[in-house]
């Protein structure tokens, strides 16, 4: 059960992301830096 759990935050946790890389698309960022800009908007 445990695992699922781990799964599933992994899955939110992509989701997130994909939305945030979605939301700075329009921005002039390379995919490494949207990615390092949605860790930091996760954390906060």
């Amino acid at each position: 059960m445990a695992f699922f759990g781990v799964l599933t935050e992994k899955m939110l946790l992509n989701k997130s992301i994909q939305l945030l890389i979605f939301l700075t698309d329009g921005l002039e960022i390379s995919f490494e830096e949207k990615c390092i800009f949605a860790m930091n908007k996760l954390k906060t």
